[in-house]
């Protein structure tokens, strides 16, 4: 493949969110299209309620109806929520689907393939090799967590809507981020053939554009053992414990939480607390907010 004569960079305003289509030309006035990230968790304040399906209906059209490759740089809401199907399989994530890519670009950690007990992403050579689902389980487990932080702040908003000059709604705002996205991840897996990448790590994308094409991250542990420093359980992680109290975490299905600490559940009040006792409420419930909001702050950290 020839190298390209020129490249045009569209970023379309999603609000809160990413979405950038590559638009490469080559001499025989052809173009080749690669959609990275399509995602938000805020649309812009003026947008009609069919922003998005308004981006995936333009990007259909700049790129001929096809796309040579989708990159999701990782799971986050406002990176791929654009590429979730709506429940009856239509919607911008069908959209984009349609557009057949020749590749679809994640992180090595997204693979189905990766096992628990490895220390690199599979093989996709022939040979077997061992993966680190493991990491995948903790983004499953950190989702969960954040969803059930999202819910506690949405039920005492008066007392964390503004702890400590913070802006109105942070909690909810991060922890929704963080709330999975099975729709999106499945619709990746299944909508091109994928490529699972580490940093370093050959692309056939590089071939597909007629480019050199270097993949920065993220790394393998070989390369950056640092990431072994998170351990598959930590009782001293809340955030673990929190996803732990779920019945299950198994990816789109819909679980009834349960107490973080059954033994200790006790009927609520009727909500009128004795006037003596309303202070060390108010305080307990704004030192709570302080919590949850730093929880969910390492949370999205390490999404990220």
């Amino acid at each position: 493949m020839s190298a390209p004569l020129s490249v045009s960079i569209r970023t379309y305003q999603v609000g809160f969110g990413d979405c950038f289509l590559l638009s490469f030309a080559y001499q025989d006035t052809s173009e080749k299209h690669v959609l990275v990230d399509f995602g938000t968790t805020k649309l812009p304040d003026d947008a009609p309620k069919t922003w998005m399906a308004d981006i995936a209906d333009d990007i259909t059209k700049r790129s001929g109806g096809k796309l040579a490759a989708v990159v999701a740089t990782h799971r986050h809401q406002d990176h791929i929520s654009g590429f979730a199907p709506d429940a009856k399989g239509k919607g911008t994530g069908a959209v984009i689907a349609k557009l057949k890519p020749d590749l679809v670009l994640q992180p090595w950690t997204e693979d189905p393939q990766a096992l628990v007990d490895a220390t690199e992403p599979p093989a996709h050579t022939g040979h077997t090799a061992k993966g680190l689902g493991s990491h995948v389980r903790s983004l499953a487990a950190m989702q969960i967590a954040s969803a059930q932080f999202v819910a506690e702040a949405r039920r005492n908003n008066q007392y964390l809507s503004n702890i400590e000059g913070r802006p109105k709604g942070q909690i909810s705002f991060i922890g929704e981020d963080n709330i999975a996205n099975p729709d999106a991840v499945r619709n990746l897996m299944s909508m091109g053939p994928n490529e699972y990448l580490y940093a370093g790590q050959s692309t056939a994308l590089a071939e597909a554009l007629g480019l050199e094409i270097d993949v920065l991250g993220p790394p393998r542990v070989a390369q950056y053992t640092a990431v072994k420093k998170q351990r598959a359980r930590d009782p001293n992680e809340f955030w673990q414990l929190a996803a732990k109290a779920s019945e299950a975490i198994d990816i789109g299905e819909k679980k009834r939480a349960l107490p973080l600490f059954p033994d200790y559940v006790r009927p609520r009040a009727d909500g009128n607390f004795p006037i003596d006792a309303r202070w060390l409420i108010n305080r307990a419930r704004t030192v709570r907010g302080n919590q949850l909001l730093e929880l969910v702050r390492n949370l999205d950290s390490a999404m990220n």
